[in-house]
């Protein structure tokens, strides 16, 4: 995962539960490109050393 804000850096995470539905998503946050890829509710538990990381800050995950 990669948070925003935070280029270059990664870090592992558990992905606790899926939303089962797809997401709306508001078209100011997106790229088009973004916009064409399907988007899903996850909570994603991972260690947070130098508190960097907030609960709700934007970032991509892949897996």
């Amino acid at each position: 995962m990669a948070a925003a804000g935070f280029p270059g850096r990664s870090s592992e995470g558990l992905v606790i539960p899926i939303g089962d539905q797809p997401e709306y998503t508001l078209r100011n946050l997106t790229t088009v490109e973004q916009r064409l890829n399907t988007f899903y509710a996850v909570v994603i538990r991972l260690a947070n050393p130098e508190g960097l990381l907030r609960m709700g800050m934007p970032a991509d995950a892949t897996y």
